[in-house]
């Protein structure tokens, strides 16, 4: 993935030979930004995921965070990544997803953001880091402004893992392909999200969770499959997977497939793989951080972090 390149790209509309010369073109300017993969400046995602750190171990409340991010969204993402990876020789490698949070003014209780941060190979390696790297800086347009519909202890429109029942069959719990590494069963994604919403009043125990690219890119092919008729991803807080390095439950994030009904965006149980799409993380598929996840795969952090 090869080292971006930053400058400051202007596109300059001439007038066409004889138009009026007092009439003035505002030329289109793209400019190196230092901000998340969903828009939020750096010196205040920084901020904020400092204060999730500090802040977690006194947030003892019921917590049901989401984020959901439209099919457009997730394939500029992936394009800009894959766009970073070819000018960083392959560095470029991936996504953190974040908790984060402002300071509560009058109370324990967050009101917690999920922050979408790039990464690259670290290279050298660092002793007690993970080997993915955060960056902020890229050339991109979308990331003008913060985007994606987060809902905090709320259940928008469509996010049936909050219903008070689970919300589909036994059809709808399998994956008949055989090569899935990522998916969850829509049982065992259902019981995690319930964990939270439910009973567990217990502090976040992770501050972040990271994706491999190839696993982003995949997720994007399928989205932008017109043919699957899907509309984009929703990411849930859930709670069950058992990591055996800290031999603690761990909070984890959940990336759901949606497809659009009425106004919703409704979840989608069936694996991506039965649609036809290859889920592809082979450089991590077997390793000791490796979940069996649906979408969930990734190294949490307290035990990898950046």
């Amino acid at each position: 993935m090869k080292k971006l390149v930053f400058g400051i790209f202007v596109v300059l509309i001439a007038s066409l030979f004889g138009c009026n010369k007092n009439k003035q073109i505002k030329a289109s300017i793209s400019i190196p930004v230092n901000k998340t993969l969903n828009g939020y400046d750096y010196s205040r995602a920084l901020k904020m995921i400092d204060n999730f750190y500090k802040l977690k171990d006194s947030d003892i409340s019921n917590k049901s965070v989401s984020l959901w991010l439209s099919k457009e969204q997730i394939n500029s993402i992936d394009t800009l990544l894959q766009s970073e990876a070819k000018a960083d020789s392959g560095l470029t490698d991936g996504i953190r997803f974040y908790f984060g949070c402002d300071k509560p003014l009058s109370t324990t209780k967050l009101e917690v953001s999920i922050l979408l941060v790039s990464t690259k190979k670290r290279t050298p390696p660092s002793a007690g880091l993970s080997t993915h790297g955060d960056y902020y800086n890229h050339i991109a347009d979308f990331l003008s402004g913060s985007f994606g519909d987060v809902s905090d202890d709320s259940a928008p429109p469509g996010a049936l893992l909050y219903d008070s029942n689970i919300p589909c069959s036994a059809s709808d719990d399998t994956c008949n392909s055989s090569t899935s590494y990522h998916y969850l069963n829509c049982d065992t994604t259902y019981k995690w999200v319930q964990a939270h919403i439910k009973s567990d009043k217990n502090p976040i125990n992770t501050r972040s969770e990271w994706f491999s690219l190839c696993f982003i890119h995949s997720i994007n092919l399928a989205l932008q499959n017109s043919a699957n008729k899907l509309d984009g991803i929703r990411v849930y807080l859930g709670k069950g997977y058992l990591d055996k390095l800290s031999h603690t439950i761990r909070d984890v994030f959940i990336l759901v497939p949606t497809y659009s009904s009425g106004n919703s965006h409704t979840d989608y149980y069936h694996c991506l793989e039965d649609l036809g799409q290859s889920i592809c993380d082979s450089s991590y598929s077997h390793n000791k951080y490796f979940f069996f996840g649906g979408y969930d795969n990734g190294e949490l952090c307290p035990n990898n972090c950046d």
